[in-house]
């Protein structure tokens, strides 16, 4: 079908959540024959988008994968502060809601520059404010509990799966100011005993889809699930 329509006009077909693949059963020979089918389509460009960067990685850079090096590989820098302060100044003036450069910074802090829980962060701050109100840092802070409210149930069977070790790694890794996690400061800070317990934890974490591992740094995947832990 891609073949026939591309050869009349001209397409780029764009897979959004691409990890999701992985979901699928037998996941392996559905990205071969995927993998089959686009490398008869060389005028065709193809994009994959994806907000999990472990399991990327795990479809395109590793040799296991049918699809190992099959694309070029790069991350999304993240919107301009500033343009995305102005925009969303304008959106909560247009709702005839007042907010500040500062608040809004706290909104885009806690999402984590991320534009769908940005959003999310604005609704219920939105949500949890009247007609003509000035939005204050103290409204933002009522908006996160409303959304901890609505995933609250899964915060709370991920952190309860953990072991002692894991949490303890995980409460470290949400203060925005911790010592290196593999640090002596760090190990007595958050009471664990060696390094080797550190770097157990850690796989299992980067394993279960609740951090990542950037530039050196571990970031949680839900910048929300971060504040829930920070707020225990």
């Amino acid at each position: 079908m891609i073949a026939s329509h591309s050869a009349a006009k001209r397409l780029c077909v764009v897979f959004d959540e691409f990890q999701d693949i992985l979901d699928i059963p037998e996941s392996d020979a559905v990205l071969a024959a995927l993998r089959s089918k686009i490398q008869f389509l060389p005028d065709t460009p193809f994009i994959f988008l994806g907000s999990v960067r472990n399991r990327m990685r795990d479809i395109f850079d590793s040799p296991k994968s049918p699809f190992f090096k099959s694309a070029i590989s790069f991350g999304v820098e993240r919107i301009d502060e500033n343009a995305m302060t102005d925009f969303l100044i304008r959106r909560f003036k247009a709702g005839n809601r007042r907010i500040d450069r500062e608040t809004v910074g706290g909104i885009i802090k806690a999402a984590d520059f991320i534009p769908g829980d940005i959003q999310e962060l604005c609704e219920t701050t939105w949500l949890v404010t009247d007609d003509g109100q000035t939005i204050s840092g103290a409204d933002v802070s009522n908006g996160l509990e409303a959304v901890f409210a609505r995933e609250s149930r899964a915060f709370i069977s991920t952190f309860g799966k953990l072991t002692t070790v894991q949490a303890n790694v995980l409460k470290g890794i949400a203060e925005p100011d911790h010592p290196k996690v593999f640090s002596g400061e760090f190990m007595e800070t958050y009471g664990i005993r060696n390094v080797g317990s550190i770097s157990k934890a850690l796989k299992r974490l980067v394993a279960d889809e609740i951090i990542y591992e950037f530039n050196g740094e571990y970031l949680f995947e839900n910048p929300f699930f971060r504040e829930w832990v920070r707020r225990r």
